[in-house]
């Protein structure tokens, strides 16, 4: 496990060229066309993730988010969030870093309670949005994938969702329960073989090219 803090260069390093469980929704994206997905291709928006994912391997190219007002607030938010959800629930996390998979993957959980579930914490700016969730029951796709992609590394069962509102000191917990879902990992598995052949290949044509 590696412990590099998250945002930090070193968690930064650690990631380049790696397909990531907060981005891996990119690969899980069909084609639009009913013969690309028969085939099995990647999707358009995949494909220019992979680009970005050898341009990263190979020349060092950077590609990451230097975030923004949301993402601050989540972040700053995020210990208290951990330590609000270990209190209301009498339990105890273990804070994670990024965790590699193999040469072409990885993740970094917010925590991992009893080494067997998941913790996600998302902490929405517009505090409209968090109750949209709660009122819902709905969150977006995207973080489903994300967590069934850490549940895939660390071989965890389950996962929890917790979305934490500290609007104006109220502190407010709601989990969304996840289960590991082996049809769905199988299709992360998939994706991600296509994602490192393509990715290989790219790194290959450009260095013919390039000579």
């Amino acid at each position: 496990m590696n412990e590099f803090e998250q945002g930090s260069e070193q968690w930064l390093q650690a990631r380049k060229g790696r397909f990531t469980s907060s981005q891996i929704y990119k690969l899980m994206t069909e084609p639009r066309t009913k013969a690309a997905k028969e085939a099995g291709e990647l999707s358009e928006g995949a494909k220019t993730y992979v680009m970005e994912k050898a341009l990263e391997l190979a020349y060092g190219c950077d590609f990451s988010f230097d975030g923004n007002d949301a993402t601050q607030w989540g972040n700053d938010w995020e210990a208290e969030a951990l330590a609000t959800y270990e209190k209301q629930f009498f339990t105890t996390v273990e804070r994670t870093g990024f965790i590699p998979d193999a040469d072409f993957g990885g993740g970094s959980p917010d925590g991992i309670e009893n080494g067997d579930t998941i913790i996600e914490i998302k902490t929405p700016y517009n505090e409209k949005n968090f109750f949209e969730v709660v009122y819902t029951g709905k969150y977006p796709k995207q973080y489903y994938w994300q967590v069934q992609d850490l549940m895939r590394i660390t071989n965890c069962d389950s996962a929890r969702l917790v979305y934490f509102n500290p609007h104006e000191g109220r502190k407010y917990l709601y989990c969304f329960d996840i289960d590991r879902n082996a049809d769905d990992i199988e299709r992360i598995e998939e994706k991600l073989s296509e994602a490192v052949k393509m990715r290989k290949q790219i790194i290959d044509d450009l260095k013919n090219k390039l000579k």
